[in-house]
C-alpha cells in the first residue's frame, strides 16, 4: 500500500509485479502444504521432521517457494519487492523504514519453519517411508518455479506491458496536480483573485465534485457562487 500511496511509477509497478510474484509463491506454497498434509493428515510443524532424507525433491522445491516468499534475489519476490521499497522510499521513508522489519521477521518464520518440517533427524515413524512429489506435484510446480526464476531473472516481459498504463495513470491531471504539488496530498486550484479552493484527491478524482465545491465556495464579495 505504501508503494501505491507513494503515487510514483516505479512504487506502483512494483505493487503490480509483487501482487503477480505473490500469485506464484503462494500458489506453490499452498500446493507444497496440501502434499504434506496428504502424506501426514496433519498442518502441524511437530508432526514433520528430517524429509529432507526421504523427499530430496519435494525439498528442493519447497526451499525455492520458501526463498522466493522472503524475496531472495533473482526470485520473483525480490523483483516487486524491490521496487515496491524504492518507490515508497523516495515519499515516505520513515513508514518504509518500519515496513522493512515485517520482511525481516518473514524471512526469521519462514527460514524456522522450513528447517523444522524438512530437516533434523527422523524422530516419527510415519515420517520414515513418506513418498516424494508425484506426477500431480510435478505437472502443478514446475510451470510455477519456472516463472518464479523468470520473474525474478528477466523481469521485462512483465515490465513492458505495464508501462502504458502506469505512464496515463501518471499523467492523469489529478495526479500530476498531486505529485507536483508540496507533498500535502491536495489540490490547490485558484478560483479568483482573492479565494481559493482545496480539494482533497479523493473528492478531485470523482466526477462532479470540483463544480460542487466551486459552487459552495465563497466568493470575493462574500455570497456563495
Amino acid at each position: 500500500m505504501l508503494a501505491i500511496f507513494a503515487l510514483n511509477g516505479v512504487g506502483i509497478e512494483g505493487a503490480v509485479i509483487q501482487m503477480v510474484a505473490h500469485t506464484l509463491t503462494m500458489g506453490a506454497l499452498f500446493i507444497i502444504v496440501y502434499g504434506l498434509y496428504e502424506r501426514r493428515g496433519s498442518y502441524e510443524i511437530s508432526a514433520f521432521g528430517g524429509l529432507t532424507k526421504v523427499m530430496p525433491a519435494f525439498t528442493v522445491v519447497f526451499l525455492i517457494a520458501v526463498l522466493s516468499s522472503i524475496a531472495l534475489p533473482l526470485t520473483a519476490g525480490f523483483t516487486g519487492e524491490y521496487m515496491m521499497l524504492i518507490g515508497a522510499f523516495q515519499n515516505y521513508p520513515i513508514p518504509t523504514g518500519f515496513a522493512t522489519t515485517a520482511a525481516i521477521w518473514s524471512v526469521v518464520y519462514m527460514l524456522w519453519m522450513f528447517q523444522r518440517v524438512m530437516y533434523g533427524k527422523i524422530d516419527k515413524p510415519e515420517n520414515e517411508n513418506l513418498p516424494d512429489w508425484n506426477g500431480f506435484e510435478k505437472a502443478a510446480l514446475v510451470p510455477l518455479i519456472v516463472l518464479i526464476f523468470i520473474l525474478g531473472v528477466y523481469p521485462k516481459p512483465a515490465l513492458d506491458p505495464l508501462n502504458p498504463s502506469v505512464e496515463a495513470i501518471m499523467s492523469t491531471p489529478e495526479l500530476a496536480a498531486v505529485t507536483a504539488s508540496s507533498g500535502t496530498g491536495d489540490i490547490t486550484t485558484k478560483t479568483s483573485s482573492t479565494s481559493t479552493v482545496t480539494t482533497p484527491v479523493f473528492a478531485q478524482a470523482r466526477p462532479g465534485n470540483v463544480a460542487v465545491l466551486s459552487q459552495a465556495t465563497p466568493g470575493p464579495k462574500g455570497g456563495a457562487r
